[in-house]
């Protein structure tokens, strides 16, 4: 019953996205970002700027092109290793005390279990308030291998017409993300 809500709340998710891009709106051709230490696959929108930071957690950063404003759009990829085999349900939970200490106003609107790339994952919509004010709409999703952990984090300003346009194009780049799990 479980895995079948799951799936039902993802396809939900995925309508929505389809439903809410702008009419006549073309999404860009992908082009696939493999992370440099081999650990992951993402497809991000050929006209978004990609970064690998060589140090720092974050493995993976795609940019929006500019929007009118100085927040542009993005998603990253954080790859952790774990102290111990968990569920991505367990390791959203621990990172979420964290998001409660370091976020002003943190909000949960939406969270729950999901599959990506056949995996259990754990998604989380959220919303935080920076120290100048500004309200960013965050999508989250958390998944597992063992005891590494991979955290895909979207990122837009919380106001209509940002969401309306980011949150569909997050939402399909999150969808993208394979984890590579090596066999010996």
């Amino acid at each position: 019953m479980r895995s079948g809500r799951s799936l039902w709340c993802t396809l939900l998710v995925l309508v929505w996205a389809a439903a809410s891009l702008p009419a006549g709106a073309q999404p860009s051709a992908p082009q696939s970002v493999a992370d440099p230490k081999g650990r992951f696959t993402i497809d991000f929108p050929a006209d978004w700027r990609i970064l690998t930071p060589q140090t720092g957690m974050v493995a993976v950063m795609g940019i929006a092109p500019p929007q009118g404003n100085p927040h542009r759009a993005s998603v990253n990829v954080i790859v952790e290793d774990l102290p111990r085999d968990m569920s991505a349900q367990a390791y959203a939970e621990i990172s979420e005390q964290m998001l409660k200490t370091i976020f002003q106003d943190y909000t949960v609107v939406q969270q729950g279990p999901m599959a990506i790339a056949g995996q259990a994952a754990y998604y989380r919509y959220y919303t935080w308030r920076t120290n100048k004010g500004e309200v960013f709409y965050q999508v989250q999703v958390y998944v597992t291998a063992g005891r590494r952990g991979f955290v895909i984090t979207g990122s837009t300003l919380n106001e209509p017409e940002s969401t309306r346009r980011d949150v569909p194009i997050i939402v399909q780049i999150i969808g993208t993300f394979r984890p590579i799990t090596k066999t010996l």
